[in-house]
């Protein structure tokens, strides 16, 4: 796999990092030590460079132990060649961004007439009918629907060929999360949000764009499938230099066999009171794979006829 003779390799941690791809190795020491002052599991994926010359990718997984006083004494873990995978997600990659820039076109120009319209409706009311202001709205709705699609199965697409990349910056995650609950109060007016939020800001490095989508992915599922009329509990607290926003729904839960999957990509389950799917099956699994990324942690707490929580736990 790494191109070395079978005498080449002297069993050194300097030796195992030798290969690896140079702008791929801050990143993978800095794993590594997380993992080893943590006492964690290693699962990371990288470009090794063979002797030569050529590239391939690599899984690394390994395992720490510690010895009688419980210091992490060593790592000990396997390499496996993802090169044929990674090659076959960047053509995938490639697909998806040609059939979006493609759509993008067209329904940005649709988008645009509809919106057009929808101010001349607003201006002049008495002009035209119902029919012609509903079939305008419609097309406006769809449309913006659409393309929030369109962007999903491009995170989709970034996400399962690792080219997911971080812009990071500082967030005021207390005023992301007002914003966010005034935009679902104007979608949902019947939905009750209740939130309990510091009376000051939480700044934290991270990426807004990215921590926008999985706040709003939690917060619509949370009004979706949080009772009728809706009641959703927003709270962001701060704990152990991590801070935990979580999402409490009072809805009718989720079913025990549904649970373990429902991060799971494409996965789509039930709700515990009727058969209804569960979402598109690719909201929590990109909100799973954005806090990962963002060196965090998402975690479902539910059961039938009980509260479903999400929570989001980042370092502060």
């Amino acid at each position: 796999m790494h191109g070395l003779d079978e005498d080449a390799f002297d069993g050194t941690f300097e030796g195992y990092v030798r290969d690896m791809h140079p702008d791929d190795r801050p990143r993978v020491l800095t794993a590594i030590m997380r993992a080893a002052e943590a006492g964690s599991d290693l699962d990371i994926e990288y470009r090794i460079v063979l002797p030569d010359g050529s590239m391939r990718w690599v899984a690394g997984r390994g395992t720490a132990f510690r010895d009688e006083s419980g210091v992490v004494s060593r790592m000990a873990g396997t390499c496996q060649d993802i090169t044929d995978k990674v090659r076959a997600n960047e053509d995938k990659e490639v697909l998806f961004s040609f059939a979006a820039h493609e759509l993008r076109s067209p329904l940005t120009s649709v988008l645009g007439f509809a919106r057009i319209l929808e101010r001349l409706i607003r201006a002049n009311p008495e002009q035209y009918d119902e029919v012609f202001t509903e079939a305008v709205q419609t097309i406006s709705t769809e449309s913006s629907r659409m393309k929030e699609i369109i962007e999903l199965f491009l995170d989709l697409a970034r996400a399962e060929s690792g080219q997911l990349h971080l812009d990071t910056n500082e967030v005021d995650v207390v005023d992301l999360l007002k914003r966010e609950i005034e935009m679902s109060e104007a979608k949902s007016p019947s939905a009750r949000i209740e939130a309990h939020l510091p009376d000051c800001p939480l700044p934290i490095i991270s990426d807004t764009r990215r921590l926008e989508q999985v706040i709003s992915n939690l917060l619509d599922n949370s009004i979706k499938y949080g009772g009728k009329p809706p009641h959703v509990v927003v709270s962001c607290s701060l704990n152990a230099g991590h801070v935990v926003i979580c999402f409490k729904d009072d809805g009718s839960g989720i079913d025990e066999k549904d649970r373990p999957y429902l991060f799971d990509r494409f996965y789509r389950g039930q709700t515990a009171s009727d058969d209804r799917a569960i979402g598109t099956g690719i909201g929590l699994y990109l909100s799973k794979q954005f806090v990962t990324q963002l060196g965090g942690r998402l975690e479902l707490t539910s059961a039938p006829g009980e509260q479903t929580e999400f929570c989001v736990t980042l370092p502060a």
